[in-house]
């Protein structure tokens, strides 16, 4: 009976509060339904506003981006006409036109018109008329490729064999002052990439991360090397010549192979003597352990015993204790290195 109460009342509480919701809606009709009108006109205006702005937006990056292609093209154009005007200039050739060709390549590769690799083929063909010149286009030159540079470096008979010849064989010879800029074009941008703090593989130091590529020519990656290598000998920077040794297997070996010929004969302390001796059995024991190791086979044993004939005499007996081993080998591991040498005694 209490619940039945209970019930009626809470009815008639429910009754009640309807009654005034209805007397309020029935008294403020006009004001309710102006609020009403007015919020939804509000949400209406900020979506229209909304969309509005990113319209407006979409369009605005639309315009910008085709000005950017606009300008891209009309550059492309413009130095289109540029290369046109000056393609005789550079396509020239013999000294008379080495100045002409030096100031029309360097002005074209400052400007970044000249696409790299282009810029680099033209310097090269500009070193064999004026090694100096070309020298300072291709430091000029951002983004080249240093692979196409190593190509490009011929070694001479002297660095080959270790004597210097009449003979058809050292027809490179001729270009022996554009590849002497090449490797120092290397040094120059070793330097600054150090002095700049930025990573090794930036740099020339990109064409010894290959191993294989090393031990197919490894001559030819220690000459271009080697003013580097011997600069920071000289100048007895051990920590740059670790972080060189340090970049990849291929960059140890050639450090091993030019830091064996890299002894100045000046007069040193007898502290400075022992450092120096440490420094030199370090690199003779890789050395020898690297040319009888796994990784280098029968081949990369011969061309690296030929470059250590070649400045046998320079490295002043670091090569010994590695050919000393190496002949012991059995003759199917130590056959074409042992051909090597029975070649080069013949030609001399």
């Amino acid at each position: 009976m209490a619940a039945d109460e209970d019930k009626t009342t809470g009815g008639a509480g429910s009754e009640r509060k309807r009654s005034k919701l209805s007397k309020f809606f029935q008294e403020y009709h006009g004001p309710v339904s102006t609020l009403f009108l007015g919020v939804a006109g509000l949400v209406a205006t900020s979506i229209w506003q909304y969309r509005q702005s990113v319209t407006t937006a979409a369009q605005a990056r639309s315009e910008q981006a085709i000005a950017r292609t606009k300008a891209d093209n009309d550059w492309r154009i413009a130095r289109a006409e540029i290369l046109s005007k000056n393609l005789n200039v550079l396509s020239t050739t013999g000294p008379q036109s080495a100045d002409q060709r030096f100031g029309v390549l360097l002005s074209l590769t400052r400007g970044a018109i000249l696409d790299p690799e282009l810029a680099v083929s033209y310097a090269l063909e500009l070193g064999k008329d004026n090694a100096s010149y070309m020298r300072a286009v291709l430091e000029a030159t951002a983004e080249k490729n240093y692979g196409q540079l190593a190509q490009a470096f011929k070694m001479t008979c002297l660095q080959r064999f270790g004597v210097a010849k009449a003979a058809e064989i050292c027809k490179d010879d001729a270009l022996s002052e554009r590849s002497d800029a090449i490797a120092q074009v290397f040094q120059d941008e070793l330097d600054a990439v150090t002095a700049a703090n930025q990573p090794a593989a930036a740099g020339p130091l990109s064409i010894l991360k290959d191993e294989r590529e090393v031990q197919a020519f490894p001559g030819k990656m220690a000459w271009l090397f080697e003013p580097y290598l011997q600069d920071l000998y000289e100048r007895r920077q051990w920590q740059e010549i670790d972080r060189f040794e340090k970049f990849s297997t291929g960059a140890r070996a050639v450090a091993a192979i030019v830091l064996a010929t890299a002894r100045t004969g000046e007069l040193v302390s007898a502290s400075e003597g022992t450092e120096l001796e440490k420094f030199h059995a370090e690199r003779r024991k890789w050395l020898s352990g690297y040319l009888l190791g796994h990784t280098c086979d029968p081949e990369c044993r011969g061309k690296l015993v030929d470059v250590m004939l070649s400045t046998y005499g320079e490295a002043q007996g670091d090569y010994d204790e590695a050919l000393r081993k190496l002949v012991l080998l059995s003759r199917a591991e130590a056959g074409p290195a042992v051909a090597q040498l029975h070649a080069r005694l013949l030609w001399c």
